[in-house]
């Protein structure tokens, strides 16, 4: 049965958003799957029309999309390192470009020694990525859903509607600075700047929190109107101009060891059923 979502007020009221935590589902690529406790806490979407596109664009498709769970944050260093240690992953190997280095904000995270657990994992490659999902029981989420999921089913600059980022949204509120004001009385080389779960109010109208804290790496679709995102196989990266702004949907360069942009690249996790 097709369930339309004609606002995120009515979805709300009708009690379509659930957090949740899922069991871990098949096992992934190497044969062992997570514990529970291990399972990312998720957001059910109900099913329902998603118009896909980006505000800076023109394109735009309208199609119905079932329902699925995503994970309620971006994958954290924390969890990561925890399927490394149960041998269903390996450490990021991403080595040029910004994954180059020591870690440090917006490039590399992963560390051993606790000091960036809370804030999303990058450098990871896709299979790397995916083999994280495949192990917690999911994949990564297609770009419609992640479309739908990050700021519901209309075409909106950021999650919370087209205004760019207050303090209470964001950490870090312009990028085009370097000081406190720019990261709202933090040093911009703080990890808080980049720690999941600390601002509500930037939640997209489903409830799906830090949407584009760091770019985030989707599965490609058929249906996708985007020309680096229509590979189903494949891997895109959606990312922005300005703190939380989904203006930029493109083919994954971080593979195989490489990335091509600047930016270090995390995911997030989806599993199929919702609301």
């Amino acid at each position: 049965m097709r369930i339309n979502v004609p606002s995120a007020a009515r979805l709300a009221a009708a009690g379509a958003i659930v957090a949740t935590v899922g069991c871990a589902g098949p096992q992934g690529a190497s044969g062992k799957h997570a514990p529970p406790d291990a399972i990312p806490p998720q957001v059910s979407i109900a099913g329902g029309d998603v118009t896909t596109g980006v505000a800076l664009g023109h394109l735009r498709e309208t199609h119905s999309v079932g329902g699925f769970r995503v994970a309620r944050t971006p994958v954290t260093v924390a969890q990561y390192r925890r399927c490394v240690s149960d041998g269903a992953c390996s450490p990021p190997s991403v080595s040029t470009g910004a994954c180059a280095g020591a870690p440090r904000n917006y490039g590399a995270s992963y560390t051993d020694d606790g000091t960036r657990d809370d804030v999303p994992v990058t450098c990871a490659t896709p299979e790397q990525a995916r083999a994280y999902c495949q192990w917690v029981g999911g994949d990564f989420p297609r770009i419609d859903q992640w479309l739908l999921a990050a700021r519901g089913p209309k075409v909106a600059h950021f999650p919370w509607g087209d205004m760019p980022a207050t303090c209470e949204q964001r950490q870090r509120i312009n990028p085009f600075q370097a000081d406190a004001e720019a990261c709202c009385g933090v040093s911009c080389t703080d990890p808080r700047v980049l720690r999941v779960g600390a601002h509500p109010k930037g939640d997209s109208p489903l409830g799906v929190s830090d949407v584009l804290l760091v770019p985030e790496m989707v599965r490609g679709d058929a249906r996708s109107p985007f020309a680096g995102c229509s590979d189903p196989g494949g891997v895109c990266t959606v990312s922005g101009l300005m703190p939380g702004a989904a203006d930029y949907v493109t083919a994954s360069g971080a593979s195989k060891g490489q990335t091509s942009g600047a930016g270090a690249v995390g995911f997030r996790c989806a599993w199929p059923g919702g609301a």
